[in-house]
């Protein structure tokens, strides 16, 4: 069984946050969690809860007890620079670090996805339009290939943030997640891997 808070902190009711951490305390054995960005301001990234209230939910879900969480992260968006992206994974760093003082048999992984064209939504047209998106082969279109420059990276760039998001707090357990992605080959990965594979 694998739950989703996405709807609960979209929903901003902590009572069926309360609801759902007392299922955890029954036994769930993973949660997936989507990440927020300790950001402020107008930026593009909408945030679903302010950065401390996201951290104070994330101690809640790890209180339980549960043993696993994934973190889901996404990168590349058109304002995302070096150091926008290196608060965040600072920030992450920070909050794991705490959530693991509160339980130290946590296994924390980090899915950090690459924004993709999405066919027919404004990201995909906009990506397009402004000339960001650099492969329009609809087969290289997965979270983990990236095929989108930033106005301040290219997408090689955006891959090497990727690889190193994805090894915040890397477990020492061969757990795969839920999603089966490439977390066991994510130590040794590179934005050279991409190259291969887009054929550059």
């Amino acid at each position: 069984m694998y739950i989703s808070l996405k709807k609960c902190i979209v929903s901003y009711h902590f009572l069926a946050i309360a609801k759902l951490l007392g299922l955890l305390k029954v036994g769930c054995p993973l949660a997936y969690i989507p990440a927020e960005r300790p950001v402020f301001g107008g930026e593009a990234y909408k945030k679903l809860l302010p950065w401390q209230e996201h951290c104070t939910l994330m101690k809640s879900v790890v209180s339980t007890g549960i043993p696993v969480v994934t973190y889901g992260i996404i990168i590349g968006l058109p304002d995302d620079d070096h150091d926008d992206l290196l608060r965040l994974e600072e920030a992450i760093s920070e909050l794991v670090d705490e959530l693991v003082e509160i339980n130290p048999q946590l296994e924390f992984q980090t899915s950090c996805y690459s924004i993709i064209p999405l066919p027919g939504t404004p990201q995909s047209c906009n990506l397009r339009k402004t000339g960001m998106l650099q492969f329009e082969d609809t087969c290289l279109w997965g979270v983990w290939t990236t095929t989108s420059n930033t106005r301040h990276l290219t997408y090689e760039e955006v891959s090497d943030w990727q690889i190193r998001l994805s090894n915040i707090r890397r477990a020492p357990l061969a757990f795969t997640n839920y999603n089966g992605e490439y977390s066991a080959m994510v130590s040794t990965a590179s934005s050279n891997d991409s190259k291969i594979v887009l054929g550059v």
